[in-house]
């Protein structure tokens, strides 16, 4: 499971529906958490649409997640240079 700020959505899973809930990996990738640490270290992020739609939300994360992948591959200096992120934000 792989999102922003996804425990509550893996609980609630659980709850409502066990069995698909046991289909997904014990490890939850938490994007919100690369977003932090990148900011914190003053690392440049994608950019993040200002409107909050669950489809806006999945594709921001998956975003963020593959350009957090690209730093730890090939490090920051190189990713900074790439353009790696795709679409244009609404």
């Amino acid at each position: 499971m792989c999102g922003a700020t996804i425990h509550f959505d893996r609980a609630w899973l659980k709850h409502h529906h066990e069995g698909f809930e046991k289909m997904f990996h014990y490890r939850n990738i938490d994007v919100s958490t690369y977003r932090t640490a990148m900011r914190d270290l003053d690392m440049k992020l994608p950019p993040k649409r200002e409107i909050h739609r669950p489809i806006y939300d999945l594709m921001d994360s998956i975003q963020l997640a593959r350009w957090a992948a690209t730093v730890m591959r090939v490090g920051y200096e190189k990713a900074a240079a790439m353009t790696v992120w795709s679409g244009v934000i609404e």
